[in-house]
């Protein structure tokens, strides 16, 4: 038998990539992430063999970008590794990148701002919104999709602002080419009322928001400082109440900067005649470390030394709050449920922030830091565990005092 080699010519691939991409819209957003795997690992054979960097396929790279950036950030690791791997493979160098995402970045931006805007868009629980199969959409999906899309915008505000000369007006606050108001809109109100909510379902979405607002402040803190009583509150909050122990690394992470780069962040907030907004801010972490950070400790424990650096050093008895709700942490029932590191990360936690907390403000309250260390060894004489970790970081000074001299 005689074989036959077809030898498809680069016209004829850029007709196939104008149909691959109505398709491509469709099924990247299928909620089987055996589908959009599929697809994704196609468009990489496509872009393989098509030269997506040239300007007479300026069209097509613009079309298939949306679903493309949103693929990329895909929660299913499988489909963000082949988009991402389709897009190193399209766009061979730094300098091709870069154009790419510069040409790309405000029809990304303008869909995703949409997306995360419209109501309709972002469907409801009760599935009121239907989906391409004529069914409502589920949850999950929603979920998927909402955070696809905020993963998306966060890397687009990463993206290196594009170079401007001295006759043009300097970039805009973000790391987009473009800036619209309905951008602006997204990231200092709707996002945070709309989709930073601390349901259950909404862990992933949480993830890419702290992630966001991380890459905000980084490198828009004027943005977070003007439009802090909009956002920081219900971030704030949120974030100090997390109950997801995935999540909190990436929450104390945006937390930390928010509260170290943003200038006078606590008269930001809002207070009350009862209460200042230190104390307001940090009333769902102190809710949280009673319930033993639901299992994080060993996550929180490098991060409460330096939050409490981080607020005033006036208000001694919110640390001082801050501190007996790691106490109480430690005894509670529920810190049975976790892993013994959690309790001895809180230990660890409690006697540092406790030596910190009275070390810069509590002068004249020898007698209550006292009180503290010997509820502290009590404590923690009766669980064999976590002696060892008392005695070291209590010290033996401490508790040669405290035991009496002829219990040395």
């Amino acid at each position: 038998t005689t074989t036959t080699t077809f030898t498809i010519t680069q016209p004829q691939l850029r007709v196939l990539a104008q149909h691959f991409v109505t398709v491509y819209k469709t099924i990247q957003n299928d909620d089987d992430r055996r589908i959009r795997e599929a697809a994704t690992a196609t468009l990489l054979a496509l872009v393989a063999r098509l030269k997506l960097y040239k300007p007479i396929l300026a069209q097509t790279l613009q079309n298939l970008a949306v679903p493309w950036w949103t693929a990329r950030h895909d929660p299913a690791k499988e489909v963000a590794r082949l988009a991402q791997q389709a897009f190193l493979t399209a766009f061979p160098t730094p300098t091709h990148r870069a154009s790419a995402t510069k040409y790309c970045a405000p029809h990304v931006a303008t869909a995703l701002v949409r997306y995360l805007t419209n109501p309709a868009g972002k469907g409801n629980n009760k599935g009121g919104k239907k989906g391409s199969t004529g069914k409502p959409t589920a949850p999950a999906p929603i979920t998927r999709r909402t955070t696809s899309a905020v993963r998306a915008l966060e890397s687009l505000l990463r993206s290196p602002a594009p170079h401007h000369d001295a006759d043009t007006p300097p970039p805009p606050p973000f790391l987009l080419p473009t800036s619209t108001p309905a951008l602006t809109t997204l990231l200092s109100t709707t996002l945070w009322r709309t989709h930073f909510k601390a349901q259950v379902e909404s862990s992933a979405i949480r993830k890419a928001c702290y992630t966001l607002m991380q890459t905000l402040v980084r490198t828009s803190p004027s943005f977070v400082e003007q439009h802090a009583r909009t956002m920081l509150p219900v971030f704030l909050r949120i974030g100090f109440g997390e109950d997801h122990r995935p999540n909190h690394g990436a929450m104390w992470d945006s937390v930390l900067t928010v509260l170290s780069r943003i200038e006078s962040v606590w008269s930001l907030l809002p207070s009350k005649a009862q209460a200042t907004s230190t104390a307001i801010a940090l009333t769902p972490l102190v809710h949280s470390l009673r319930h033993g950070v639901h299992g994080a400790g060993a996550t929180a424990y490098p991060h409460l030394l330096p939050l409490l650096s981080l607020t005033p050093v006036d208000e001694h008895e919110v640390r001082v709050n801050v501190v007996d709700a790691l106490f109480e942490g430690m005894q509670s029932d529920c810190n049975k449920h976790y892993e013994l590191g959690n309790r001895q990360a809180l230990l660890v936690a409690h006697c540092e922030c406790l030596k910190y907390v009275y070390r810069e403000g509590g002068e004249g309250k020898g007698e209550e830091y006292r009180a503290r260390l010997e509820r502290v060894v009590e404590w923690s004489l009766k669980d064999l565990s976590v002696q060892w970790l008392t005695v070291q970081h209590v010290g033996e000074h401490h508790l040669k005092e405290l035991l009496g001299g002829g219990q040395e």
